[in-house]
């Protein structure tokens, strides 16, 4: 007769539980920070976020509706993210109407009239390609939610790029990703909110750029 031990009952009802549980899927990033403030900046004049639905091959080029809903989401999360850094200026929506059309070619351009206006060297871009809202309910989610950004700060003086990133997040159940059981911990092993994958990518991305911290 073959006995069942408490160990491997234990053992048993841990890998159940772990299929029932939801956590993340591998996190694609790419972060490029400086790894020292070798440039003084006078302060940071943060642009609204901009969204790029052409980078996004799944989200129809008509459909914007969800992806300005994520822009709006976005721009509140910067300023409670940089909020306590002092010396940041949350540059006004429509301030700059030429912004959104700049492209890439006349950013930095732009980016010095903003310099300019606001009196800061360093200006931070935030563009949103992706935002889509889980489908179902925190423990039975339908579809995952999902976001993509991307981020710079920029010297405008010298068009240093200071610090930039990229983040990419799609929700998956535990078991197709169990090397982030700790993370799916940390989110209460449920299918989170598009607005909490942005929220966890901004603080992770931020914290490695020397100029975003309130020690700098």
């Amino acid at each position: 007769m073959k006995i069942i031990t408490v160990g491997s009952l234990m053992m048993v009802l841990f890998i159940g539980l772990m299929v029932t549980v939801s956590g993340c899927a591998p996190k694609q990033e790419e972060v490029d920070t400086a790894q020292t403030v070798e440039i003084s900046l006078t302060c940071i004049a943060v642009l609204p976020v901009v969204s790029d639905p052409g980078h996004d091959s799944r989200l129809p080029l008509n459909d914007k509706k969800r992806l300005e809903a994520g822009v709006l989401v976005l721009d509140r999360l910067l300023k409670q993210q940089l909020s306590n850094l002092g010396d940041v200026h949350f540059v006004v929506r429509g301030q700059f109407p030429g912004l959104v059309h700049a492209g890439e070619a006349g950013f930095l351009s732009m980016a010095r009239e903003v310099g300019l206006q606001t009196g800061c060297n360093g200006v931070l871009a935030v563009t949103l390609y992706r935002y889509r809202e889980r489908v179902g309910g925190a423990y039975a989610a339908e579809e995952p939610a999902s976001v993509f950004f991307s981020w710079r700060l920029v010297e405008v003086n010298s068009g240093t790029v200071l610090c930039y990133g990229r983040y990419y997040e799609t929700q998956k159940s535990l078991m197709e990703n169990l090397l982030n059981f700790i993370i799916a911990g940390k989110r209460g092993f449920a299918w989170v909110t598009a607005e909490r994958l942005l929220a966890d990518g901004l603080k992770e991305q931020f914290a490695r750029c020397l100029y975003l911290q309130e020690s700098r």
